[in-house]
């Protein structure tokens, strides 16, 4: 299984424009092997300092034990967002 995190601020104007793109892809791939989730970035210091997160909006891949796969930063379109996943989606 992998995790797919969205990370963000509710002040970020290019997180406003991601979460429509993120929801999207949630909606197409979600499933027991891919999970979406989204951090709040202003709400978890500990998770930002974790996971280094120095620029929202910031999408991380995770595996299911919360090891780091990849890191994405800044927006994608829905097409690269999914390709990026699906390429780092490991099955164990």
């Amino acid at each position: 299984m992998i995790k797919v995190i969205e990370v963000s601020a509710p002040w970020c104007a290019q997180c406003k424009g991601f979460k429509p793109i993120f929801d999207s892809v949630k909606k197409e791939l979600e499933t027991d092997d891919i999970q979406f989730s989204e951090v709040n970035a202003d709400d978890d210091d500990d998770f930002v300092e974790k996971y280094k997160i120095q620029s929202l909006p910031t999408t991380l891949i995770t595996n299911d034990k919360g090891d780091l796969l990849k890191k994405i930063v800044g927006l994608k379109n829905h097409d690269a967002l999914r390709d990026d996943i699906l390429s780092d989606h490991y099955t164990e």
